[in-house]
Order: structure tokens, then sequence, then C-alpha cells
């Protein structure tokens, strides 16, 4: 019996040893595409297309954030329209409608049940961070809701690089900082991260999508994960519901009613 073990303890130690080797496997670095190769501009014109074509949204969302201010988890109705309208619903735990938030990209206006009250006034850079902890511009918020954000005017692409799995990164940038947006692509051609950078190249914000689903002949992400490093806060968002490009009414981004009294009630949602 003891000679039946010896002769199987090199096996032993030659499986042990292949095994370490596979589980310590590096992922294989990015690699620059060729000069010609007519991926990266066919991703980006599908992008820019899909941008172009995909101008509103009304969606369920379910709303998870954690950062050093604490956590919240809420539900959400929500209305979005091109180029930075933007209509919020926090809903409570019964569906009773907790705070409104509309914007049209040059002012807001903020209802909050608790108080009855309506706060209105000119979009500020950080007024989602302050309202929401969610450190971007209403225009910002537009594109990655509607999950197809556009190349900011005046940056070309600087590097194209294929990940390990086929996948494609392209970084977006001008002489003075050639990466103030990064795109990644998976292989499937479905946009899945989009980084944007300051000039020194640090990260102000990032979201990854998954779980792409058909929206009508669309697909769409529904989920959106977001990741501030500077304020160290996480966002997860889960659509529930999702409809593309309906047509909403004129008044949805504005509330309506006296200010001692001010209910939701322009929104349609």
């Amino acid at each position: 019996m003891k000679a039946r073990a010896r002769r199987l303890a090199p096996c032993a130690m030659v499986a042990l040893w292949c095994g370490l080797a596979l589980g310590c496997r590096t992922v294989a670095p990015p690699v620059p595409l060729p000069a010609g190769d007519t991926r990266p501009q066919a991703l980006l014109a599908a992008l820019a297309a899909e941008a172009d074509g995909r101008h509103s949204l009304r969606g369920a969302v379910k709303l998870s954030l954690d950062g050093p201010a604490g956590s919240l988890r809420a539900s959400q109705v929500l209305l979005v329209e091109q180029p930075a309208h933007l209509r919020v619903e926090v809903q409570g735990f019964l569906s009773q409608t907790v705070a409104v938030l509309v914007t049209d990209g040059e002012r807001f206006q903020l209802y909050r049940a608790g108080e009855h009250s309506v706060e209105d006034g000119r979009v500020y850079p950080g007024l989602l961070w302050q309202v929401a902890q969610v450190d971007l511009t209403p225009e910002e918020a537009v594109e990655v809701l509607l999950g197809a954000p556009r190349v900011p005017p005046g940056l070309v692409p600087t590097q194209a690089l294929r990940l390990y799995d086929g996948g494609i990164r392209i970084a977006m940038g001008d002489a003075l900082a050639p990466s103030q947006r990064v795109l990644e692509w998976g292989p499937d051609g479905r946009l899945r991260r989009i980084e944007t950078r300051t000039r020194g190249d640090s990260i102000l914000w990032q979201a990854e999508f998954s779980k792409w689903q058909r929206v009508g002949d669309d697909w769409f992400a529904h989920n959106v994960a977001l990741h501030f490093p500077v304020s160290k806060t996480e966002v997860e968002l889960t659509f529930q519901d999702v409809e593309l490009n309906p047509q909403l009414p004129s008044d949805s981004f504005v509330l309506h009613g006296p200010r001692s009294a001010a209910a939701p009630g322009g929104g349609g949602a």
C-alpha cells in the first residue's frame, strides 16, 4: 500500500503544478491594432449613429448607491431626452413619490414631498452630485442613461488596442491629452465601458454597460455601473422597464403647481 502511495505521489505533484500553472495564467496585454484596421472607425461611426437615433427614454430603475456618505437603495422612474432633459422621480416603499428632479440642462426644479416645496434655479456643475451623489452633468447623465455617449468635439482617436478577449479599446484625445475619453467594446461589438479622464490622465468617472437585452429593434444595456474614483462612490442602475424613443409631453421637464403645494404633476411618466 505504501509503495503504491509512493508511486502516486509524483503524479499528484505534477497535477498540483499543472493546476497552479493554470490558476496563475496571466491575461494577455492589449495589442495595438495594425495600421489600416477599419474596426475602430466602424465602431465609432456606429456609436455616433446610435446617439443620433436614440433621442429619448422612459423607464423604471432600481438604484443602488454606496459611498462615504452612506448607502442608498431606491426605485426611480426616469424620463430622458437629448441633449440634457432629465426627469427623475424617486419612489418610496409603497411607490409614493418622495422627490422629483427635472431639468432642461439650463434650469432645474427639485420637489421634496416631505417639505412640500420646490427649489428651482439655474443648473450648476455639481447639481446632480449635491442632489443624488452622481457626479455627472445633466448632459453626461442623459448620454449614459441612453447608453449612447457622444465623443466630445475636437477629440480624435489616438490609440486603438485589441484586448485579450477580442474586444477593442479606443482612446480619444488631442495633442495635449491623448486619453481624455476611453471607449471599450466587447467582442460582440457592444459598448461595455466608457471613461472620462482629466488632462492629467486621472479617471473622473467610468460607466460599465452590461445585461444587454432587446428593446424593440435595438439592443439596450439593462445594467449600468458608475464609478467615481474621486468621491469613492459606486452607483448601479438596473433597468426593469424601458421604452426607447417615446414621444414625451412637452411639459415633462417642468413641475407645475404653487410652490407651497408643488406636486409632480407635469410628467406623463
